[in-house]
């Protein structure tokens, strides 16, 4: 269940790929609810609760074809075969590497 200004925007089905919105009818209210209820979604996975979320189906239809897809590509959804996928960085660890004179007095002391 997504809440914005106290009010349900959105509801994520059981298999996280459904998603049922509950839009305010008039804008700006309904532009800005729908922005809200996307980048509440990718917080999921930009704060580490999920390691991505795919976003299938939208009030029913494709994803891509909903009026909340140029909301979550903005919040970093990217378009996809299957529906709209939001993926954790991969985070690689950068292990600086030895000075050479490190391993220089290594291969001349062994």
């Amino acid at each position: 269940m997504v809440l914005h200004d106290g009010a349900l925007v959105g509801w994520l089905g059981r298999g996280e790929q459904n998603l049922q919105t509950f839009l305010p009818g008039e804008e700006p209210e309904r532009s800005q609810s729908a922005r809200a209820l996307a980048r509440a979604l990718a917080a999921l996975v930009d704060e580490g609760r999920r390691k991505a979320l795919l976003i299938a189906r939208v009030d029913g239809e494709d994803v891509d074809g909903s009026s909340l897809a140029p909301a979550l590509k903005e919040a970093g959804f990217t378009p996809g075969i299957k529906g709209y996928l939001k993926r954790a960085p991969l985070l690689r660890e950068t292990i600086a590497p030895e000075p050479l004179e490190a391993l220089e007095e290594e291969d001349a002391g062994g």
